[in-house]
């Protein structure tokens, strides 16, 4: 379809004394039809929106998978305080049942000494 648009491009000879031979295809001059048809605007113009969409797409994702994050870092907080509060109780209790059956066992000395003494 391009080339229906611009027939009669003139025919270059590829032999050594051209000028414009070293500039390759991302060195084209500004009078090049190829790079300002419509076709390589519209194109071009496509494809910018293509990757305006991309990078809008995992600007949101990111931001969405940074809220779960802070959502699970905060649950994991309120867990791992929960979990220190548990911990820190069931200690105290293991103490406490310690301290009672020492004293248990001091006082259960104390009744077979006296049953001792007595004859």
């Amino acid at each position: 379809e391009a080339l229906k648009r611009y027939p009669g491009q003139p025919q270059s000879s590829h032999g050594g004394g051209g000028g414009d031979s070293d500039k390759g295809p991302d060195n084209r001059g500004a009078d090049d039809p190829v790079t300002n048809s419509a076709y390589m605007k519209q194109s071009s113009a496509l494809e910018i929106q293509k990757r305006d969409r991309t990078i809008k797409k995992l600007a949101s994702d990111l931001k969405k998978e940074r809220e779960e994050c802070k959502k699970k870092d905060g649950a994991l907080q309120k867990y791992e305080a929960f979990y220190r509060e548990v911990k820190a109780r069931s200690a105290e209790k293991a103490r406490q049942r310690q301290l009672q059956e020492k004293q248990a066992e001091q006082a259960k000395r104390r009744q077979q000494q006296l049953q001792r003494q007595r004859p």
